[in-house]
């Protein structure tokens, strides 16, 4: 089965760059990979990376021109959203530190307030 998927015409060889074999070991180990940078650091897009990654094996199945241009589509919106969610978890984690230095800011300030009263 493997040797007649690895037989790529030109045109098959445009939009799967990999013959069929080692497409299908790299989305395994890719899945792999995201799956448990997910499960260690609970990162929600390295499952988009994942999904992602996993869609271009379409290519091996069926490289018509339509389901070249929806995989496409799907690619593109799939980094969209993992780009929006890295700009607010970026916003989230620094409106966390600033908040955290104004806290510790205001501790220091009110120990020092503490310490100048007893004086």
């Amino acid at each position: 089965m493997f040797e007649i998927l690895d037989k790529l015409t030109p045109i098959e060889a445009l939009y799967t760059p990999f013959k069929f074999n080692i497409h299908l070991i790299f989305c395994i180990i890719a899945t792999i990979v995201y799956i448990l940078q997910y499960k260690l650091k609970g990162n929600k897009n390295s499952l988009l990376y994942m999904i992602g990654i996993d869609l271009t094996f379409i290519t091996q199945i069926n490289a018509e021109p339509v389901t070249i241009t929806t995989l496409a589509i799907c690619e593109v919106f799939i980094l969209l959203v993992a780009f929006i969610r890295w700009i607010v978890y970026k916003t989230k984690k620094t409106d966390a530190i600033q908040s955290t230095e104004n806290v510790q800011q205001a501790i220091v300030a009110e120990t020092e307030d503490n310490n100048g009263d007893k004086e």
